[in-house]
Order: C-alpha cells, then sequence, then structure tokens
C-alpha cells in the first residue's frame, strides 16, 4: 500500500480538490483509494458527493451502507461545561455529561474560548470522562464495558483476567499490545492517565457487574501502586 500526503500552511490552496481529482484519476486508472482528510476545520466531508462517492476504485468503509466520512480523533484537552457540571454536582443532581466523548470543539486563532468553533472530529468516551473526572476531583473513575474484567492474552487459552493491577504494570501490558485499539485500548489508556494524575483508583467491568465490583468481587481495580 503506498500513501500520498498533501499538505499546506494556508487555507482555500485546493488541497481538498485536488485529492479528490487524484484520487478519482487513481480510481479510474484501476486503483483502489481511499481518501482521509486531516483538515479538522471540514473540507473533503463537504465535497464528497454522489458522482465521486461512485467512482469506481474509491473504498466503501461501511460494506454497502453507504458512504462514511473519515475524520481525525484528538485526545481531549478540556471540558468547557465543567463548570456547569460541578454546580449541579454540589447541588446534589445526578449529571449525565461527555456523552458520546462530547462535541469537539476548538479555541479562535487567539487561543480564546469566546468564539468556540465546532469541528469534523471524534472524541474517545473513555478519554473525556477520564478528562471530566480529573477536573472535578472524583474519587472513582468507573468505565462500564461489555466484559466483567479486562485480560491479557484475550480470546486465546494463556487467557489472563486481572482482577487488580498497578498503573505500572498495566502500563506495560498495554505497551506489549494486550489491547485492542477502538476497543479496550482506549479504556486502558484513560485509566492509566487518570490514576497518574491523580493517584485515585480506576475500575473497569461490565454494567451488571458494577455492584459486585464496587465491593471487590469482580472487575478490574487500577491502582497508583
Amino acid at each position: 500500500m503506498r500513501s500520498i500526503v498533501l499538505a499546506g500552511s494556508r487555507g482555500g490552496s485546493g488541497r481538498t480538490s485536488l485529492a479528490l481529482n487524484l484520487a478519482d484519476e487513481l480510481a479510474r486508472g484501476g486503483l483502489r483509494v481511499l481518501l482521509i482528510d486531516a483538515d479538522l476545520k471540514g473540507g473533503l466531508g463537504l465535497s464528497i458527493g454522489p458522482q465521486v462517492a461512485a467512482a469506481d476504485g474509491l473504498v466503501d468503509l461501511r460494506g454497502g451502507r453507504g458512504w462514511r466520512r473519515v475524520v481525525a480523533s484528538p485526545k481531549p484537552l478540556e471540558v468547557i461545561e465543567e463548570a456547569s457540571v460541578r454546580v449541579l454536582l454540589d447541588a446534589g443532581n445526578v449529571v449525565i455529561a461527555a456523552g458520546g466523548g462530547g462535541i469537539p470543539v476548538v479555541q479562535n486563532q487567539s487561543g480564546e474560548l469566546r468564539q468556540l468553533q465546532g469541528i469534523y472530529a471524534v472524541i474517545d468516551k473513555d478519554w473525556a470522562s477520564g478528562l471530566l473526572a480529573e477536573q472535578l476531583g472524583i474519587d472513582l473513575l468507573l468505565i462500564s464495558t461489555g466484559v466483567s474484567q479486562i485480560a491479557i492474552n484475550f480470546n486465546t487459552p494463556q487467557q489472563q483476567n486481572l482482577s487488580q493491577v498497578t498503573v505500572d504494570e498495566l502500563e506495560r501490558y498495554l505497551h506489549e499490545g494486550h489491547f485492542a485499539p477502538g476497543s479496550m485500548k482506549p479504556k486502558v489508556e484513560a485509566a492509566i492517565k487518570f490514576v497518574r494524575n491523580t493517584g485515585k483508583p480506576a475500575l473497569i467491568t461490565s454494567p451488571p457487574e458494577i455492584g459486585k465490583a464496587l465491593a471487590h468481587e469482580t472487575g478490574t481495580w487500577i491502582v497508583a501502586g
């Protein structure tokens, strides 16, 4: 597989149009082409229409269920509504926040938040939840998932479920490649960051097992050491 990268320092220089035309020509020449636009302020996602999407060789990422925009997934830096969430918590409310990772926005060119601008991106929900928990000083980061415990050597005869693990041990398992991207990996990364930055524990388990996990009967506890 070969990659062609189009880059530039200014907007409006025609990179998107060039990328579309180049991809179309390559596809007509019999090559299979995947277009990825890393411009967080838009561009390619707004330009793909029926004529381009139907070109021979362009990849349908959804297996016949329609075209899907490929966007970046940057790490969140701040939860803008943290102060509002804090007020609601202090008033005794149960607050639902950072759903689906939240809506990605960026500052203006002066670095100010008074003119927030939405961008084409997806924020990982586990990273957003961990960041909000840090900002609020939460005592425990609990991440629910589809399994009661995380495991190394998952789905192999050597599978080993983890009941309690230090952040250093879990980071070593992460670097060894035990956790799949887009699945358990972002949950583990978010837990590691929370524990390292706060010294407080994190817990990963499935929704039906939360009660038992809080009693240390199941789940995976990640502790500072």
